[in-house]
């Protein structure tokens, strides 16, 4: 059913054709072009409201003992990464025989020659109860081929045990005892043990040359003593 129309008033069969006829992409593009526009205006009103805000001093909040600690530990964080750069990367480094001035720092490298048979429970304490002396202290340990490592015990025990043979004094009960001990590990590793090769290296780091040589004879020194009775030697630099 329809209705007529007078004076601008409209039929509703009109009105309905009139929207069936309307496209609808039309549509679709006007309401991406009002939600654009309504989120551009809400980021602006945000913005305005961001630079209104005020700006809080949180040291208004805090002690002066707080801020002082605060203070503090940042100085020392500053120290510590200036500390870390200088040893990662240094600006300069002169080499010499047997030390190098790396950056503002003296070093020196030993590694130990050395080992006892029968190395002590904490026989690294008394080193690292130095507290006059810088150093760091790598040790590298890498296991050895099995076979390799049976053979090699195998020539060592015979070897032993052809000098003690030879020897008609009392050295020869000492070479005795060692051809004895080569032949005990070299059972245990034909049982499953495991053989390593351990190197063990000291960088010792100072402030000026005679300091370095100082600490360097210190360093010698507690390796030598029991407990560690180690034998360590400096690393020479081929220039």
């Amino acid at each position: 059913m329809s209705s007529s129309t007078t004076g601008g008033v409209v039929s509703i069969v009109e009105l309905e054709q009139d929207l069936v006829s309307f496209d609808p992409t039309l549509i679709v593009a006007g309401l991406i072009l009002g939600a654009v526009l309504l989120g551009i205006g809400v980021t602006a009103y945000r913005d305005r409201a961001d630079d209104d805000e005020e700006e809080v001093d949180l040291s208004d909040l805090l002690d002066q003992e707080t801020l002082e600690a605060g203070d503090t530990e940042g100085q020392l964080l500053e120290d510590i990464a200036d500390r870390h750069k200088s040893v990662v990367a240094p600006s300069a480094i002169t080499w010499e025989t047997r030390s190098a001035q790396v950056g503002e720092q003296w070093t020196s490298t030993l590694y130990i020659a050395d080992y006892p048979d029968y190395p002590k429970d904490g026989y690294l304490n008394e080193l690292f109860e130095l507290t006059d002396v810088e150093f760091d202290l790598t040790v590298h340990i890498t296991p050895k081929n099995q076979q390799k490592a049976r053979d090699e015990l195998q020539r060592v025990a015979d070897d032993l045990q052809v000098d003690a043979d030879l020897e008609q004094s009392a050295r020869g009960a000492y070479l005795q005892e060692r051809a004895n001990e080569a032949v005990s590990t070299y059972k245990a590793v034909e049982n499953g043990s495991r053989v390593f090769d351990q190197g063990m290296f000291i960088t010792v780091r100072s402030d000026t040359k005679d300091e370095l040589r100082e600490a360097v004879r210190t360093i010698r020194r507690r390796f030598r003593e029991q407990p560690a009775g180690l034998t360590p030697k400096t690393a020479i630099i081929r220039l």
